[in-house]
């Protein structure tokens, strides 16, 4: 007869974990963890704060033993994913068409239109 142990079935989203109390909070998972599924064996509400979103532990009273038991269920997904597709900078250089590029100057055939070169044109035309 053979026995399996396992922390946590294939394909569950329930976790039983032991941390240590050392520091003042604790990252507990890579994904979200669902509300209202957090418990923590022999540790009141009242001592902790937990960020479901990040799935990380604040200690406001730290319990007197030196690791605590977790129960918890998350999502199969992280509720707030960095999204980012491209960095505009390792882009720049391969991007397939020239980025326009504004330039001031005017041909000749344009300065005429200028407001200033009509009020010349309207000047030169009163004094003649």
């Amino acid at each position: 007869m053979t026995l399996v142990s396992l922390a946590q079935l294939p394909g569950s989203n329930l976790r039983h974990r032991v941390f240590a109390v050392a520091a003042d909070s604790i990252k507990l998972d890579t994904l979200s963890i669902v509300p209202q599924t957090f418990s923590i064996e022999g540790v009141s509400a009242s001592d902790y704060r937990l960020d479901f979103i990040n799935a990380i532990l604040h200690w406001y009273n730290k319990p007197a033993s030196d690791s605590v038991k977790l129960s918890y269920r998350v999502f199969s997904f992280k509720l707030n994913p960095v999204v980012q597709r491209m960095r505009a900078d390792s882009v720049i250089n391969s991007m397939s068409i020239a980025p326009y590029v504004f330039n001031d100057e005017l041909s000749e055939e344009q300065k005429p239109f200028l407001i200033s070169a009509l009020l010349k044109l309207k000047e030169a035309l009163a004094d003649s």
